[in-house]
C-alpha cells in the first residue's frame, strides 16, 4: 500500500509536468521523456491493478465482516433462543419447586395430623393400659394362702384393716360388709368373715359376731381362721350368759382342730365355765 501512494505520487507530478506550458518540456530531452512515459505508464498500470487488488480486497473484508456479522447473527439467535429455552427450563424448575413446596406443606399438614393422631392414640393407650391395670390380678398372701385379687378389692381390704387396726371398729365393720357385696366372689372372703366378725364382736354386735363367724366355719371349713372362729364364737355365747353353747363350741373346737393355739385357748377357757 505505501508503494501504490508513491506511485501515485509520481505520476501526479508527471501529470502537473504534461499540463504545464513549453517552457516545462525544456526541462527533459525527448528520449528521457518517452522513457518516463513508459516508466509511468507501467507504474500506472501496476497502481491499478493494485488498487484493483485492494478494491478486491476491501471486497473479501467486506464479505468476511458480513459472514462474521451473520456468524454473529446467528450466534445471537441461538443464544436468544438458548437463552429463551434457559428461561422456560428455569420456569419449568420453579414451577415444579413451587408445586414441590406446595406437596410438602401438604405432607407437613398430614403429618401434624398423623403426628397428632399419634399422640391420642399414645394417650387413650396410656389411659387405657392404667386403666387395666385396675383390673389386672395381684398375687398376694393372706393368712397363709396366695390370693390372685383386682387392685379395687385390695385397696377396699387395706383400707377396712386400716380402720380395724385403728381401733374404728363400726366404720370398719361396715367397710367390711361394703367389701363382701361389693366383691361376692372375691378371694378375700373367708378372711373378711373372720376380720368382719371381730370388728362386730370389738362394737358390742356380739350376735351378728357369732352369726359372721358360723359363716366362716360353714362356707370354708378348712381355712386356717377357722379355729379362731370358732373361739370367738364360744367367746360371744359365754358373753351373752349361754354357758352351753359356748361349751358346745369350744369342744367341737377341740375335737376338730386339737393342736391348735385356740384349741389349747378353749381347754384354759372350759374350765371357767360353771358345771352343768
Amino acid at each position: 500500500m505505501l508503494q501504490s501512494a508513491h506511485k501515485l505520487r509520481a505520476f501526479a507530478l508527471l501529470t502537473m509536468a504534461l499540463t504545464l506550458g513549453n517552457p516545462a518540456w525544456a526541462l527533459f530531452g525527448d528520449d528521457e521523456a518517452r522513457k518516463a512515459i513508459i516508466q509511468l505508464r507501467i507504474e500506472l498500470t501496476d497502481a491499478r491493478k493494485e488498487i484493483t487488488d485492494t478494491r478486491k480486497e476491501i471486497t473479501d473484508t467486506r464479505k468476511e465482516i458480513q459472514a462474521l456479522q451473520q456468524v454473529f447473527e446467528d450466534q445471537r439467535r441461538i443464544n436468544s433462543e438458548g437463552a429463551a429455552v434457559m428461561r422456560r427450563s428455569i420456569l419449568d424448575v420453579s414451577t415444579q419447586a413451587e408445586r414441590w413446596r406446595q406437596e410438602l406443606g401438604v405432607l407437613r399438614g398430614e403429618q401434624e395430623k398423623l403426628e397428632q393422631e399419634n399422640k391420642r392414640l399414645q394417650e387413650a393407650l396410656t389411659a387405657m393400659t392404667a386403666r387395666l391395670k385396675t383390673f389386672e390380678p395381684l398375687s398376694i398372701e393372706q393368712d397363709g394362702y396366695t390370693l390372685l385379687v383386682s387392685p379395687p378389692e385390695k385397696a377396699a381390704f387395706d383400707r377396712a384393716m386400716s380402720l380395724l387396726l385403728a381401733s374404728d371398729f363400726t366404720q370398719a365393720a361396715a367397710a367390711y360388709v361394703q367389701l363382701l357385696n361389693q366383691y361376692p366372689n372375691s378371694a378375700y372372703t373367708a378372711s373378711v368373715l373372720y376380720w368382719l366378725g371381730n370388728a362386730q364382736y370389738a362394737s358390742q354386735d356380739i350376735k351378728g359376731s357369732i352369726n359372721t363367724h358360723k359363716r366362716l366355719v360353714v362356707q370354708y371349713p378348712r381355712h386356717s381362721r377357722v379355729a379362731e372362729a370358732m373361739l370367738s364364737i364360744g367367746n360371744a355365747h359365754a358373753e351373752l350368759g349361754d354357758p352351753k353353747s359356748a361349751r358346745s363350741e369350744w369342744d367341737s373346737l377341740i375335737a376338730n382342730h386339737p393342736k391348735t393355739e385356740a384349741a389349747t385357748t378353749a381347754r384354759e377357757r372350759l374350765k371357767t365355765l360353771p358345771r352343768q
